[in-house]
């Protein structure tokens, strides 16, 4: 087994709304709670971020004297006993995605276990506009990102983790690492699988009739419900046996996966979901049809992990 909790990066943004920073702290203080682990607060001072055109010299010599003694109140208001001596990056000149790698690049080389950042969860133009740190961080970063987002309001404890899955190969290494978690948290894990129609939408437009005759979509649905089924019962199986509380559970006929998962961990009030996350073009495609959606609007911290 992997080596105890031990190390919590806390992606601190002075500037940051209120509301949105006490959402931090409430994860934060939960996770010191049960983990024991050290928190850092590292702000990323970006010419990116703050849309400012500076060097780097003039970036650290203007602006962070003054991110360090934003950052210190913030550390202080959040009164959390395990939190450490504040840091302030400076990355310049900088993009959204090189300031996400460089917070990453740190994390690492303080061999972080996560890296805690918020959510402002924007769509639509204006996200396109100002863009996510949070998600830019969450698809490329090699340290697993807990996400908390603004609708994280009722905050409950970290003890149950609900884990969508595809039951994919990158799905399953990604299990492997969330009964870790699961372990460190003393948390129960329910493995989620959502089973989508995949021809009601062509039925819908008419476009269904494949090699002469009309596709039964029921069929199709059980034959993929029936062999997602007995994977799922075989991972909770094996979670089960590794002292681990778990079960599966399934929504079939589904018309979103992101709905799915969102009411499902509302209306079971999961202290955590967890998901995993691959680099690449199309798997980050495939992320961003799920996972963001999922993060914008989770009632909980999400949890990505690097499969």
């Amino acid at each position: 087994m992997k080596r105890d909790f031990q190390k919590i990066i806390w992606a601190a943004d002075p500037l940051e709304d209120r509301f949105l920073t006490t959402q931090s702290l409430k994860v934060l203080r939960d996770l010191s709670q049960r983990t024991k682990a050290s928190i850092e607060p590292v702000y990323v001072l970006s010419d990116g971020l703050l849309n400012l055109a500076l060097p780097k010299s003039d970036l650290t010599r203007e602006f962070k004297p003054a991110s360090e003694r934003a950052l210190a109140r913030l550390v202080a208001r959040g009164k959390i006993a395990t939190v450490g001596k504040p840091t302030v990056l400076v990355s310049a000149p900088s993009s959204r995605g090189s300031a996400a790698e460089a917070l990453d690049r740190y994390a690492r080389n303080q061999n972080a276990d996560v890296i805690l950042v918020n959510s402002h969860g924007r769509s639509g133009l204006k996200r396109a506009l100002l863009g996510s740190f949070a998600e830019t961080l969450m698809l490329h970063s090699k340290t697993p990102v807990l996400i908390a987002g603004p609708n994280t309001r009722r905050l409950a404890k970290l003890d149950s983790i609900l884990f969508p899955t595809d039951f994919s190969k990158a799905s399953k290494r990604a299990f492997a690492k969330v009964q870790q978690l699961a372990r460190r948290l003393g948390a129960s894990v329910t493995i989620m699988n959502v089973v989508v129609d995949p021809i009601e939408p062509f039925v819908q437009s008419g476009a269904a009739l494949l090699a002469g005759g009309f596709v039964s979509t029921p069929g199709i649905v059980k034959e993929i419900y029936a062999r997602n089924k007995k994977t799922g019962e075989q991972w909770a199986a094996e979670a089960r046996a590794n002292g681990i509380d778990a079960r599966a559970v399934f929504d079939v006929d589904s018309s979103s996966v992101i709905l799915s998962i969102l009411h499902y961990a509302g209306r079971k009030r999961f202290g955590m979901i967890a998901m995993a996350s691959e680099s690449g073009a199309v798997s980050a495609a495939l992320l961003g049809s799920v996972g963001r959606g999922v993060a914008r609007e989770a009632p909980c911290p999400v949890w990505f992990l690097r499969a």
